[in-house]
């Protein structure tokens, strides 16, 4: 929400193998942390299984600086649109610290 010189690209779930979640590196396409995760990403919209773990992967380009207030994900449930938004602000900088 309110991005600041930053623009979602896209949006994936991918399976979590060996509880590596996708993201722990730098780089898109993400680098492979997780063998056969990224290959069977399914872009959003995307229907997956009742108790089905996915990993949300958001690709969000940026030129520095750039800061993030929340994200915000509609979803459907039971014929339910429902939302969630966290309150995590993301702030991208090409170098961290003061």
């Amino acid at each position: 929400m309110d991005p600041q010189n930053a623009s979602s690209e896209g949006a994936f779930l991918a399976p979590v193998v060996d509880n590596t979640l996708i993201g722990l590196e730098y780089g898109w396409p993400p680098p492979v942390v997780a063998p056969g995760s990224w290959d069977k990403k399914l872009p959003l919209p995307a229907a997956i299984k009742p108790g089905e773990t996915r990993n949300l992967v958001l690709h969000i380009k940026a030129t520095t600086p750039a800061t993030i207030d929340a994200l915000e994900l509609t979803y459907a449930y039971q014929g339910k649109e429902l939302r969630v938004r966290n309150s995590t602000i993301a702030q991208i900088r090409v170098k961290c610290g003061p």
